[in-house]
């Protein structure tokens, strides 16, 4: 009888170590890391990060996976000033993603403005990121580190609507000691993409606000001859902002085109109308 009780016992204590080791397997399950193809490659501060998923939300703000993909990642920190005649490409106007596979989606590319077909390398304009009241205090662009997981950047961002969207870029895993992105670097990038963000917000309301002013000046000046040379500073001051805009929110060419021939027309609702469809507003 005896026997029979410490045996049971000995089973029941069994039990619970088999029990509590498959609650801890499942706890370490519920971890989902993300692997690179090439586990090894992931990149690094001084070059580039090799990121295995990158997310963008389509119209229904439901995360699309767009797979394996680049960013930048120190050079964000000083990249290359852009000029408008496009010489120095767009590292400071948008997040630059290089896709191992060309996005086939159709709304997200939309969002997107191609930069090289040959390289799937494609720019989500900063200015999207720029949400009035909202990108400083929350931080729209944040760097996660969870314990177990991969690290990873997520953030908001309105294109051309109302409704927010998400993004959510998971950076490379590193098995074993060290880890390809730091604590520290994780932060500066995400800090990186904030500047940025303000900048470019500034640079696209900035322009809207000068063609208005000039536009404003030109219809004040009216038709009198005396004012002719000061219309025509304005106008090459239009023509000048008019450029900015295109480079700076080539996502929009449509609603540009627009408000162009609108100002030309000295059509202020119609040219105000069109500016508020271009980010931010």
């Amino acid at each position: 009888m005896k026997f029979i009780a410490i045996k049971c016992i000995f089973i029941l204590i069994i039990q619970c170590s088999i029990f509590s080791s498959r609650k801890i397997n499942n706890k370490i399950n519920s971890h989902q890391i993300y692997e690179l193809e090439n586990k090894d490659d992931g990149g690094s501060w001084e070059t580039h990060y090799n990121c295995p998923k990158i997310f963008l939300s389509d119209d229904k703000n439901t995360l699309i996976d767009l797979g394996e993909g680049k960013i930048m990642a120190q050079k964000m920190s000083t990249p290359v000033k852009s000029t408008t005649d496009g010489k120095n490409g767009y590292d400071d106007v948008g997040f630059i993603f290089e896709f191992k596979k060309k996005p086939d989606n159709p709304d997200i590319i939309k969002q997107l403005h191609m930069l090289s077909a040959d390289t799937n390398k494609y720019m989500l304009n900063y200015r999207y990121f720029y949400i009035e009241g909202f990108h400083e205090e929350e931080k729209t662009i944040k760097f996660e580190s969870p314990s177990g997981e991969n690290k990873f950047l997520q953030g908001k961002y309105r294109f051309n609507s109302n409704s927010l969207r998400s993004m959510k870029i998971i950076l490379p895993y590193k098995h074993g000691l060290g880890s390809f992105i730091s604590e520290k670097n994780g932060e500066e990038l995400a800090q990186n993409i904030r500047h940025h963000v303000r900048i470019q917000a500034r640079r696209v309301a900035d322009a809207k606000s000068r063609i208005l002013t000039n536009l404003d000046s030109i219809i004040a000046l009216g038709k009198d001859e005396k004012n002719k040379d000061y219309i025509n500073k304005n106008k090459k001051d239009i023509q000048k902002e008019f450029k900015e805009l295109y480079f700076y929110a080539p996502e929009s060419n449509t609603d540009i085109n627009k408000a162009k021939e609108a100002c030309e027309k000295n059509n202020v609702k119609d040219v105000r109308s069109n500016f508020d469809l271009i980010l931010p507003k």
